[in-house]
């Protein structure tokens, strides 16, 4: 095969071995976020950045990444300190390489990006799991006379 032939030839090659790559983490993707989807559940996470509006987190056991909103922090008001990269609300904080236990919140499929909670049995943020007072249903029951 003729030098010019051979280089394009492993250009060609090159190329369509990008195009495979793509497909197959788009494909682990998908497959990721339907089981998230689907299942729920409570994972492992290390805060990766801290940014103003929540913590991007890496969950290792997915290798997948997500965001924890502000929002679902705390109930008290999260201040984010510019200089030290941390959220805090005067009780906790929470900085880079923080561990946390997280439940699947949202799957975004248009970003492809996974929306996470602290996984708890408070109502952090009007979305937690906690059990509200009263009995399962919150209202108060009644006494009959």
């Amino acid at each position: 095969m003729p030098p010019k032939e051979l280089s394009a030839a492993a250009s060609h090659c090159s190329h369509m071995e990008e195009i495979a790559d793509e497909a197959e983490r788009s494909l682990k993707d998908v497959k990721k976020f339907r089981f998230l989807e689907a299942n729920g559940g409570v994972f492992d996470a290390v805060v990766g950045k801290v940014a103003r509006f929540g913590l991007f987190v890496d969950v290792p056991a997915l290798a997948a990444g997500g965001l924890v909103h502000v929002s679902t922090l705390s109930r008290r008001f999260v201040r984010y300190d510019e200089r030290s990269m941390t959220l805090g609300d005067g009780r906790s904080t929470w900085r880079i390489g923080d561990r946390m236990r997280l439940r699947v919140l949202k799957v975004d499929w248009e970003n492809r990006w996974v929306d996470f909670a602290p996984a708890g049995d408070r109502d952090v943020g009007g979305r937690g799991r906690g059990r509200a007072p009263g009995g399962a249903s919150g209202r108060k029951k009644e006494r009959r006379g």
